[in-house]
């Protein structure tokens, strides 16, 4: 948790990056209220930001820097950044498994971030900054699907899609 503080994230809904202040680890978008408006945050972000959440009910929620140094709270399905906790990251079969259309479209979406102009903060983009362009055609390499481990517990074979 405390490498994480002063990290940057960016916000997928709208591209813009924030600074992290905490990471709340026992709260999740549906059980912390948005302060001041009486609702959750999943609530906030189906009817203010039209944004329905995949994992109202994931925890943690990023604590994050705002306007005046105050604290905004995001959901942690909202938020992109370059390594993952490792509570987070054991998580990660749970929340990120994609199929390749939607991996596609996301790469695709995370690819327009990063170009020159696309965030809404002053800059040339976060890439240029650090010298790094782009090209615009992909990298194919051929793969070998591997076939599913089996799993044995207790003496017995557990079936596909249930270990």
């Amino acid at each position: 948790k405390r490498r994480w503080n002063n990290e940057v994230v960016i916000a997928t809904y709208d591209k813009r990056c924030y600074s992290i202040m905490d990471i709340p680890f026992d709260q999740s978008p549906s059980s912390l209220p948005v302060q001041g408006l009486g609702i959750s945050h999943a609530q906030y972000f189906a009817q203010k930001k039209k944004i329905t959440l995949k994992y109202p009910n994931a925890k943690p929620m990023i604590q994050v820097q705002g306007r005046n140094d105050q604290p905004i709270y995001l959901p942690a399905e909202v938020v992109c950044a370059n390594e993952l906790d490792p509570q987070i990251r054991a998580k990660l079969p749970l929340v990120a498994s994609y199929t390749p259309r939607i991996r596609h479209e996301a790469i695709e979406e995370m690819r327009r971030y990063l170009l020159p102009g696309a965030q809404k903060s002053q800059g040339g983009g976060l890439l240029p900054a650090l010298g790094i362009g782009l090209l615009d055609e992909r990298v194919v390499v051929n793969v070998t699907k591997l076939p599913l481990p089996v799993i044995v517990a207790a003496g017995g074979r557990i079936p596909e899609g249930q270990g």
